[in-house]
């Protein structure tokens, strides 16, 4: 295929990217969770602190800090956040593009890739909210680039440019783990020379180890600010939500993954799963684009209520046939290696590998899809490559050129009908809603001094701080040393939600309970409405109450209770 037609292949996928990504389907935007954690961070630039006003454990300060700078540009925090993910999203596009086209030389496969990253359901909502998993993607996937592109043409610009974004990586997600072995791939697959073990030969191995070099000292030197967080307090808001975790004997894992401690809430331990069920959860939604869109959230659980007829039809003509050309790229690869041996070079094992790498956080205990979005693009290789091997199997090889085409034209149909159901520009959102927070927010300013300390509920605390001065500490899930941290952390309020505590997560409720019984130590002073919220049929939220108990002992006189 002529280049010039690649290209403009490539810029007409471009445009059904950009619009799928930049049109949303519901006119509010709605700060919880992690998104407004982030943001709260990029507001503290640049202490980086949560809960406690103490340095926040579980996230790198990079990607807050990145949101604070281009608050400068678009004053709005939570559009940047936006801006960002949308950014780093259209950069990923192109680097997926050389980095396939750097392996294969192969436009068809290449293409291929990009149609399913386009249309992926997943990362488009990824590109669109203020997480940082769209940003992530961005520097993994260059860090990979740039290394792979090194060592297989013997360059040394390109490793020092994958060893700059390979340490940003360090200071953004504890994912970079998984880094240090895709680059160990790529060096014995795609170096520019053969190793030779017999001869104890390896070409280029001094360059080749300064991205690796970068990530751990960057990691490191996060891991190590962790280490030292830890060792000089007793008690650490690390746990879900900010619940505190007694940080003696904390170990490599403690470090890693806070969930190893003790303290965590059982229902979200560290650890692994051996249930085929959170595999198939997890990897299920590799296969979910647009517009053949199955619900988000479906699972056991939900599938009597969100599996429509149009669902059912999708997956049996659409899915179940993406899955089993799948699967014929893994036997064919498979076959290909035992019969060859070969694996310098080996370009179909180097991209499996890849994906089994990448894909390995799906073995916590309790995951989600965002966590693997980088082993979503090495699927999508399997599926081209199946694609393309079946084509030439028939001998229908010079058709798939034709059929691109044809796809790339429908895709632009796609555009006036996805916009006829998302009709709202996502850097245009007034002001956002903090859901279950906004009231609750407004007592506490009226009726709180500035130095009272608060413990909060899951649900309800990232708004909270974002919102108020105070300084607030996560609920802690269980009861035993309740009255131990009352007095450690000097708190005088303690606020919950029937929604969190109750209805959906039951996250402290062992807590909550022994609050609500105890009333010679916690009084009850007040309870708030807070409004609910429907976005679409399958994810609405109803109204909730928030209650606020006032510590009768303890409070901002404590020994502890300033850190």
């Amino acid at each position: 295929m002529a280049k010039n037609i690649r290209k403009k292949l490539i810029i007409l996928l471009f445009i059904v990217f950009v619009f799928l990504r930049i049109f949303s389907d519901d006119p509010d935007i709605y700060m919880n969770g992690d998104f407004i954690k982030y943001i709260a961070m990029g507001k503290h630039f640049p202490y980086h602190t949560t809960f406690n006003n103490q340095v926040e454990i579980n996230h790198g300060p990079f990607f807050p800090y990145i949101i604070n700078l281009f608050t400068h540009i678009v004053q709005k925090d939570y559009i940047a956040a936006i801006l960002i993910s949308f950014l780093s999203a259209c950069a990923t596009f192109f680097i997926i593009y050389h980095f396939f086209m750097m392996l294969t030389n192969n436009f068809n496969i290449s293409y291929t890739v990009l149609i399913f990253y386009t249309l992926s359901d997943e990362l488009i909502i990824s590109s669109k909210v203020g997480l940082k998993e769209s940003f992530v993607v961005m520097l993994m996937m260059s860090a990979l680039y740039y290394y792979a592109k090194g060592v297989k043409y013997g360059e040394k610009g390109p490793i020092f440019v994958s060893s700059i974004l390979s340490g940003l990586v360090g200071i953004t997600v504890d994912h970079v783990i998984f880094i240090i072995p895709s680059f160990m791939l790529s060096y014995i697959f795609l170096n520019y020379k053969k190793i030779d073990l017999r001869k104890f030969s390896f070409p280029g191995l001094g360059y080749a180890m300064i991205p690796i070099i970068a990530v751990l000292l960057s990691y490191g030197a996060w891991t190590g600010v962790k280490a030292y967080l830890y060792s000089t307090n007793y008690y650490y808001p690390a746990g879900v939500a900010g619940a505190p975790v007694a940080t003696n004997g904390f170990g490599l894992m403690e470090l890693i993954n806070p969930r190893a401690f003790n303290e965590t809430d059982p229902m979200l331990p560290a650890g692994f799963t051996f249930r085929a069920r959170d595999y198939a959860f997890n990897l299920g939604y590799i296969f979910n684009v647009q517009p053949f869109r199955i619900p988000r959230a479906l699972n056991l659980n939900t599938m009597n209520y969100l599996l429509e007829p149009k669902h059912i039809i999708y997956m049996l003509d659409f899915y179940i046939p993406l899955a089993l050309i799948v699967l014929y790229f893994l036997f064919k690869a498979g076959f290909d290696f035992i019969k060859t041996k070969k694996i310098y070079g080996n370009i179909d094992l180097y991209v499996v590998g890849l994906f089994l790498i990448f894909v390995s956080p799906i073995t916590q205990k309790v995951s989600s899809p965002r966590y693997i979005y980088m082993a979503y693009i090495f699927m999508y290789y399997f599926i081209a490559k199946g694609l393309v091997s079946l084509f030439m199997k028939f001998k229908a090889n010079k058709l798939y050129p034709k059929i691109l085409f044809i796809v790339a034209i429908l895709l632009l149909l796609l555009i006036p009908v996805w916009y006829f159901n998302h009709k709202y520009f996502i850097f245009s959102y007034d002001e956002p809603i903090y859901y279950y927070a906004q009231n609750t927010a407004d007592y506490i300013i009226q009726n709180f001094d500035k130095d009272d300390v608060v413990f909060a509920h899951a649900g309800i605390i990232y708004q909270l701080i974002y919102l108020t001065d105070n300084r607030f500490v996560g609920i802690p899930p269980k009861s035993d040393n309740l009255l131990e941290l009352v007095e450690y952390y000097g708190i005088d309020y303690i606020i919950f939600d029937r929604y969190y505590a109750y209805d959906y997560y039951h996250y402290s409720l062992e807590t909550v309970e022994f609050v609500k019984n105890h009333p010679e130590k916690f009084e009850f002073v007040a309870k708030i409405d807070e409004e609910g919220y429907q976005r679409s049929p399958e994810n609405s939220i109803k109204p909730d109450e928030v209650y606020i108990y006032k510590v009768l002992k303890g409070g901002k006189n404590a020994e502890n209770g300033v850190i």
